[in-house]
């Protein structure tokens, strides 16, 4: 369950969307992703979009078509909810998709994608979204430059957003039940 705090907000959002629908740089409700005006310097004009919530009880969570993740959220006991803030980059061609293997602080602890892939969904398995998948989608035109972990980031933290110019492409976890999570971020190569 979503802890209180975060249900708070989520109902705050949703009036703000209501009394804001229409205005330039505010957030609104498209199609069921959640759309607000990124006012990065090197994003501006890119609106962003955050995934709906997954957990061991819910379906896995994509970006949209053409999106990439650049960053992550967590909410609940053990960061039992994720979700996806998903990003189009302007010239990026992406292709194929894939899931990882399930990974949790247990074994190997991380997944990351291939050089020229970049993080596009997420899924949960066991109590407390304890087990992770990732799905990784290829770049026709590009690859990653060499990529760096973030800190480890909880639901006590706000979300993570990966540097200017940076997008996902791997999560590793430490904690119970993957508790404690660091995102691989990258910048693009083009081909």
């Amino acid at each position: 369950m979503m802890t209180s705090s975060k249900l708070n907000l989520l109902l705050g959002a949703a009036l703000a969307s209501l009394l804001t629908a229409g205005v330039p740089g505010c957030a609104l409700e498209q199609d069921g992703v959640e759309i607000e005006q990124d006012v990065t310097p090197d994003a501006a004009l890119t609106p962003k979009a955050w995934t709906g919530w997954t957990a061991d009880d819910l379906a896995p969570v994509t970006c949209p078509a053409g999106r990439i993740a650049r960053g992550a959220d967590c909410d609940g006991s053990a960061c039992e909810y994720l979700r996806l803030d998903c990003v189009s980059v302007s010239g990026l061609v992406l292709g194929e998709s894939g899931w990882t293997d399930w990974f949790s602080e247990e074994d190997a602890a991380y997944r990351k994608c291939a050089a020229d892939e970049w993080l596009t969904g997420i899924a949960c398995d066991g109590g407390d979204c304890d087990n992770i998948s990732l799905q990784c989608t290829r770049s026709v035109n590009a690859a990653a430059n060499a990529g760096s972990w973030s800190a480890y980031y909880s639901e006590e933290d706000s979300y993570y957003r990966a540097p200017s110019g940076r997008y996902l492409r791997g999560v590793r976890c430490t904690g119970g039940d993957c508790d404690n999570m660091s995102y691989l971020h990258s910048s693009i190569r083009w081909d």
